[in-house]
């Protein structure tokens, strides 16, 4: 099975006795492993290697790579200070607060505060089966559950809950399938079978197909985008979307939406609230794995254009989860880009106009800002930052407001996803020096307090969503 994205660039660092480009691209479960281990230190305070979005193999060089390491830098000292917004004089610059004496750790059994409405959904692999899990918990940590019976990758909610896409390894390729949370119903669209799009029109037998996002819009349909890439045709790469045209059902029309031959990459991130628009990043750069640049699309396929300044690239991957996302009336877009002239993490939070104009900076420039999170209610932007203990900030879109989530964990943390009512956080962190020591935390938006959610370390993959839908009382894993 192959990779969606080549990580040769940072697998070169590890391997500079050896081979500089591995064979295949089935790395996933060594990328899980290694992603954010010490000897990274040129990759920032998280040494996160970009995971593809295959969960499959390569066990063997994980003997090479697992040295261990820090995944999120406990703190010994106060959190850095943001810098100036880009807008602003030097004289307007902020600071977070220093780190109170860190608090216990809830039990992860014990709601924080209120109760956390809907269910989250997540991956985890574990280094020592080399497997990747997709599991669904209620947020007060009760009810986990597996969401599939056996190695998956992928995971992508629907907004409303109702169903998610995954991927498996299908004979030496990525398929994909559609489940509820429930496991009341399974779908295995065309590409199982391989005979090609329900009207004919795409031979499917050889792509690889990792689903990406999900639109579920009353009246308009489910529509499930992939990145797509075929390992003996590089002209066949790009996004390829299933439309199910209003019809009620998840399995729609194979369709191509975009064209990126050869090596390079588009992978889809998100669809506009209304359903009618569609985020991807397309890869810059082959050396680059894991940064290119932000473009929306119709998806008609009409209105293409580019919403990074050039001067900027964006992150996605499965350990940052995609660096962009749409703010609730799909007006606009919010993003985190690293400046291309440097390579000490130099990055900045910004919000554009959707359909397009400059870009205006948030927050920043600071370090490593991977990701930017636009509340449920539009008020907010969550976005990660370092160099030393890794925090989670809030920021509003015009640049004010900017306060620390996360300064009274002892762990750093990133990463985050919102909750439905837009009260708490979701958010990747450890407890240990190991980097495959990982657990999922929730935290409030409104106090800071906060509650571990997960009790299995892991390395936890950014396959995270958090849905306005409840968990059933028990279900058997799809297949």
């Amino acid at each position: 099975m192959t990779e969606p994205r080549e990580p040769d660039r940072l697998i070169r660092a590890v391997l500079e006795d050896g081979p500089s480009v591995l064979p295949d691209r089935v790395l996933d479960a060594v990328l899980g492993e290694v992603h954010r281990t010490r000897q990274w230190a040129a990759l920032g305070p998280w040494r996160i290697l970009p995971m593809s979005r295959t969960a499959l193999a390569a066990a063997a060089v994980i003997a090479v790579v697992l040295v261990g390491g820090l995944v999120l830098v406990s703190r010994g000292q106060s959190a850095p200070a943001v810098g100036t917004v880009a807008t602003a004089s030097p004289s307007a610059s902020m600071s977070a607060p220093a780190s109170p004496t860190p608090s216990p750790i809830a039990s992860a059994s014990m709601p924080i505060g209120v109760q956390a409405p809907g269910a989250i959904a997540f991956g985890r692999f574990d280094s020592g089966t080399n497997t990747s899990t997709l599991l669904s918990v209620s947020p007060d940590g009760k009810r986990q559950a597996s969401l599939t019976s056996s190695d998956a990758c992928c995971l992508a909610m629907s907004p409303d809950g109702r169903f998610f896409a995954y991927a498996k390894d299908v004979g030496g390729r990525l398929a994909p399938g559609f489940a509820s949370l429930d496991r009341s119903f399974n779908e295995w669209p065309w590409s199982w079978a391989g005979a090609g799009d329900r009207e004919g029109n795409i031979d499917s037998a050889r792509l690889n197909l990792a689903p990406g996002a999900v639109s579920s819009v009353a009246g308009h349909g489910t529509d499930v985008a992939f990145e797509g890439w075929d390992d003996q045709q590089p002209g066949r790469t790009g996004v390829y979307v299933s439309f199910d045209n209003g019809g009620g059902a998840v399995t729609g029309e194979l369709k191509r939406l975009t064209t990126n031959p050869g090596t390079l990459h588009d992978i889809p991130i998100g669809f506009s609230p209304d359903g009618s628009r569609l985020l991807f990043i397309r890869d810059r750069d082959p050396s680059d794995a894991i940064n290119g640049d932000l473009y929306v699309i119709a998806t008609d396929g009409s209105g293409l254009h580019k919403l990074n300044p050039t001067s900027t690239r964006v992150a996605v991957s499965d350990a940052f989860g995609p660096g962009a996302s749409w703010s609730p009336d799909g007006a606009q877009v919010a993003f985190a880009g690293f400046d291309t002239a440097k390579t000490d993490g130099t990055s900045s939070v910004y919000v554009v106009d959707a359909a397009g104009g400059t870009a205006k900076a948030i927050a920043g420039p600071g370090s490593w800002s991977t990701s930017a999170r636009w509340s449920p209610d539009g008020t907010w932007i969550a976005f990660d930052f370092g160099p030393v203990a890794h925090d989670v900030y809030l920021v509003h879109p015009d640049g004010t407001g900017l306060r620390n989530v996360t300064a009274s964990f002892d762990v750093g943390v990133c990463c985050s996803r919102w909750s439905p009512d837009g009260r708490w956080l979701v958010v990747q962190g450890s407890l240990t020096n190991r980097d495959d020591q990982s657990d999922l935390f929730i935290v409030s938006t409104v106090d800071s307090t906060y509650a571990r959610l997960t009790q299995e370390p892991g390395a936890y993959r950014q396959w995270v969503d958090w849905v306005d839908a409840p968990l059933p009382a028990s279900a058997a894993p799809s297949p």
